[in-house]
């Protein structure tokens, strides 16, 4: 008897668990709906207000419209025998005129909208839940008793409008026609993946979305079952500045295969072009003004040469074969001769390569094996023929030229 009272309460307080556990599960479940109800409430409430605005811009334009056909009609000297004004803006709906309009074509009765406040500080009257739940919108409507939007923020609108149309203008010049290449190919083209690397996502539970920023493409964002949304930044490496000489004009690239031009004076990159591995250092011709060179990582493809004048054109690639099992460093670097004409590079094999920018080659012009270990740099020296050389075998090399 006593071996049925003790399954019994175990019974009991399996099923109690059980019993807790799913009305756990259901309060979650019942607080994630009324959650989505919110959700979806704010964005009814958005569809409603751009609908409102869509519609006063109409409305707008066609009092804009009226007017200038009525004044011609005055200046031509026709006897008008019913002229029709309609207010500019939708805060004159309730004027006696409106009232006094034309049947002839059906009218819009359109409400006063309060337009949409871009900055999220300015959000009213929202509680701790709300202001949780709609953090990322920068969408926040003010509400104020008696208070009607000015002819200051109507201007705006317009203003805004005529942007958004320039912006699909020119959205549409940028179109690129992709259905010729429908099956145009016998094989695919291969993308070519480097070295992954990994982080922590800082989530508790599995990932579920991800999201790029539409105006930065340095952001993204990822949501998990955790209910958490991190917020994401891509930063990549600069590996190497350098000013050109009589422009205002600073040149860097970075780890990100980028080589950016920033104007000083404007104050905004002027040109940005990108190629296929990273770079690692820039380097101005100290002769032409124009001329500089990029260090990439690409074998036998090392060294790029660009002119300013040409933005995102490369007028020359050289380089060597990597003889040493070793990638190539960053900490290799290269040198102009005084004169403008030649470019000493070190490089994980014990080499000095001296590149000849009138040789048509990519091949350097000769290399001289001048230390046991890498070579991580060699200079001229502006006085006196001699190239001076620096390793990782702890030497530093002399070498005279003619």
């Amino acid at each position: 008897m006593a071996e049925e009272n003790g399954e019994s309460s175990t019974s009991r307080e399996e099923q109690e668990e059980a019993l807790v556990a799913l009305i756990e599960h259901r309060t979650r479940e019942v607080q994630h709906l009324h959650n989505r109800i919110f959700y979806y409430q704010s964005q009814l409430k958005e569809a409603e207000q751009r609908l409102n605005d869509s519609q006063s811009k109409l409305a707008r334009l066609r009092g804009r419209s009226d007017a200038t056909s009525s004044k011609s009609h005055l200046d031509n000297g026709t006897k008008t025998v019913k002229v029709e004004h309609r207010s500019t803006s939708p805060i004159h709906k309730n004027d006696g005129s409106s009232r006094k309009q034309s049947q002839s074509k059906p009218e819009l009765l359109i409400p006063a909208v309060t337009p949409k406040i871009s900055q999220p500080t300015k959000l009213a009257g929202s509680g701790p839940q709300a202001s949780a739940l709609v953090s990322s919108h920068s969408y926040s409507p003010l509400k104020a008793k008696g208070e009607k939007p000015s002819i200051m923020f109507s201007q705006q609108e317009v203003t805004e409008s005529q942007d958004k149309g320039m912006k699909r203008k020119f959205e549409q010049k940028e179109h690129r026609e992709l259905i010729p290449l429908v099956r145009s190919s016998v094989s695919p083209c291969i993308i070519q993946c480097q070295s992954s690397n990994h982080i922590t996502s800082q989530h508790k539970r599995k990932l579920r979305s991800i999201a790029l920023c539409p105006v930065n493409d340095q952001l993204f964002v990822t949501s998990a079952l955790d209910g958490f949304i991190n917020l994401w930044q891509v930063q990549s490496r600069v590996m190497g500045v350098a000013g050109m000489q009589q422009k205002p004009i600073v040149l860097s690239t970075g780890a990100d295969k980028r080589i950016i031009g920033f104007d000083a004076h404007v104050g905004r990159a002027e040109f940005k072009h990108q190629i296929e591995s990273k770079c690692m250092s820039i380097l101005p011709n100290p002769c032409d003004f124009n001329l500089f060179m990029v260090q990439a990582g690409t074998p036998e493809r090392q060294l790029r040469l660009f002119d300013i004048r040409l933005r995102q054109t490369e007028i020359h690639a050289f380089g060597w074969k990597q003889e040493s099992s070793e990638s190539q460093s960053a900490l290799i670097n290269q040198a102009w001769s005084p004169d403008g004409l030649y470019i000493t590079s070190g490089s994980a094999d014990p080499r000095i390569h001296i590149f000849d920018i009138r040789y048509n080659a990519q091949k350097p012009s000769q290399s001289i094996k001048a230390h046991q270990r890498r070579v991580f740099k060699a200079v001229w020296l502006h006085s006196i023929p001699l190239l001076i050389s620096i390793s990782s075998d702890l030497n530093i090399g002399l070498h005279k030229t003619s």
